[in-house]
């Protein structure tokens, strides 16, 4: 029973590490150890370490925000942007056995659908958006504005790319029958389609965006099955400039916007990881991925030397032992394999041999939860006090409830109205004789309810 209690109390440790990784203000990174397998996420309770004491097991200590070039500092963490997303990170130190300790680095991508949901949040709750606010500059880097109104919903607007804004403009075709487009590109790819849909005959198979570098729409890709390739001369007409490029928007469209992009620009100018950074420090959240934990392949532990003087004719004799804790990463799963070295100088020759052991699981339950309530020493239990007892007499008489085992006697009277009298009577024989005769239904229906009632009683 001990054992089923510890494996069901180490599933739900491992249940709860999987929901842990939301990353908040004054959240840290958890750690959860079994063996010498020791499996790592970001949690929102700060940083707890789930089980400690086991194999390499010790809690995790001295947690702060990575802080590397490029990083920003966001409560216990650091944010940076990248071409894959938006990264946070974590270091701390995890417990290795003898008091050695390995340096770790945990890190991992905030989800998309919850970046923009955060941003958007920050955007909304901001006292003011205005140019210096990091929320506010994230928002026009990618092409959209916003501003908030007393209700605290946002209007937002974006800037419409293919606008010409300064003249010289001009809109642009790559046939005479063809609309015309703001953009070259919209031109020539609006053509590409035509080749595609079969306007100019069957087996076109235009790929790719054409290319409109020049003054020619060029299109590459096949026609019934072998290469081909063809162009257009691009037309032009003046228009003039777009006077307001911005068009209407939506809440929804600025985060859906945020959260599709599959990258950020490292360069100085992105302001994704202050956002964050504000975000996260106004007590926001955000979901992220699986973290991957980074750090070195081996740390050095302990070594002893012991010495047997020579004595009988012997040679002295010495045996040098040293401990490397080597490790491997897997994702967020951090393992830990001890290696020791013996060195033995007889004084004559030198023999030197490795063994690797794995540390084996603790099983113990006390060991590893020394804190649960089960496992709190209750000391002894005081002496019970001695029962004062006080005899009394008692006497019992019985009295007796018998009903009568006859039918009730016939009532009868007279009724004296004026000078007329009436005598009457009124018998119970008649009840008496249907009791009599319902009897055996009723004794049966006793008997079928107590049945019924021990059956229920069996099931329940």
């Amino acid at each position: 029973m001990k054992n089923l209690f510890t494996l069901v109390l180490l599933a739900l440790l491992s249940l709860s590490s999987a929901a842990q990784n939301t990353i908040a203000q004054n959240a840290g990174i958890w750690a959860a150890v079994s063996g010498n397998s020791t499996t790592m996420g970001m949690g929102a309770n700060g940083a707890v370490t789930l089980a400690t004491g086991i194999a390499q097991g010790s809690a995790l200590s001295g947690q702060a925000p990575v802080n590397l070039s490029g990083w920003t500092t966001a409560g216990n963490y650091g944010v940076a942007p990248g071409a894959t997303g938006v990264t946070v990170g974590s270091t701390a130190n995890m417990g290795l056995p003898a008091g050695r300790s390995l340096p770790v680095t945990v890190s991992s991508l905030i989800k998309p659908s919850s970046l923009g949901a955060g941003l958007k949040f920050l955007a909304k709750n901001a006292p003011f958006l205005g140019t210096g606010i990091a929320v506010y500059d994230l928002i026009k880097e990618i092409g959209f504005d916003a501003s908030k109104n007393s209700d605290g919903t946002l209007t937002v607007t974006k800037l419409d790319a293919t606008a010409c804004t300064v003249a010289p403009c001009f809109n642009y075709r790559a046939y005479s029958g063809y609309p015309w487009a703001a953009t070259k590109e919209i031109a020539c790819t609006y053509a590409a389609a035509q080749f595609n849909a079969g306007v100019w005959g069957s087996g076109y198979n235009v790929s790719g965006a054409p290319n409109t570098a020049g003054t020619l729409c060029v299109y590459t890709g096949t026609k019934n099955g072998a290469a081909w390739s063809g162009s257009d001369p691009i037309s032009t007409t003046p228009v003039s400039p777009v006077a307001n490029p911005w068009l209407p928007s939506s809440e929804q469209a600025l985060q859906d916007y945020i959260a599709a992009k599959s990258g950020w620009p490292t360069s100085a100018s992105t302001k994704v990881d202050e956002a964050v950074r504000d975000a996260i420090q106004s007590g926001q959240t955000f979901e992220v991925n699986t973290p991957t934990v980074t750090g070195p392949a081996s740390v050095a532990g302990p070594t002893n030397t012991t010495t047997t003087p020579a004595q009988n004719g012997q040679l002295a004799k010495s045996t040098a032992t040293a401990d490397t804790y080597n490790i491997t990463y897997n994702n967020n799963v951090v393992n830990v394999i001890t290696t020791t070295t013996t060195t033995v100088n007889d004084g004559t020759t030198t023999t030197t041999s490795t063994s690797t052991a794995e540390p084996a699981p603790e099983s113990d339950l006390c060991k590893l939860h020394p804190e649960s309530a089960g496992c709190t020493p209750l000391g002894a239990a005081p002496v019970a006090e001695t029962i004062p007892s006080l005899n009394v007499p008692v006497t019992i008489t019985p009295i007796s409830f018998a009903a009568p085992t006859g039918c009730p006697v016939p009532y009868s009277g007279t009724i004296t109205v004026l000078a007329f009298v009436k005598p009457w009577s009124f018998t119970f024989t008649p009840m008496c004789d249907l009791m009599t005769t319902l009897r055996p239904l009723f004794l049966a229906l006793g008997a079928f309810a107590a049945a019924w009632l021990f059956m229920e009683g069996l099931k329940a």
